[in-house]
């Protein structure tokens, strides 16, 4: 059975299209923006533009290290070519 991807998992490429998006209009994008989030930061991928910030300066805790930590590596593995997007991972029933 494949394993349900969380919608964290999105997160990075969601992240990628909206800077994408914020590439062809900034200010229009940035203007629109809204947050009920109490940090918050949007940059332009290509340019390191910042184009909203809300107390991006306070430190804050990750809501989860092992899901940042997971994700570095994926993304790690797949810079180096032993992984790509339709790579499939089994999981054993006692994870």
């Amino acid at each position: 059975m494949r394993p349900r991807l969380s919608p964290w998992t999105a997160l990075p490429f969601l992240l990628a299209l909206i800077c994408g998006v914020v590439a062809w209009t900034p200010r229009a994008v940035a203007q629109a923006f809204q947050t009920a989030a109490e940090e918050a930061i949007l940059v332009d991928a290509e340019s390191g533009t910042v184009l909203f910030e809300k107390n991006a300066d306070q430190p804050f805790a990750p809501a989860s290290m092992a899901k940042l930590m997971t994700l570095d590596v994926i993304f790690h593995q797949m810079r180096l070519g032993r992984l790509n997007e339709d790579s499939d991972f089994v999981i054993s029933e006692n994870a």
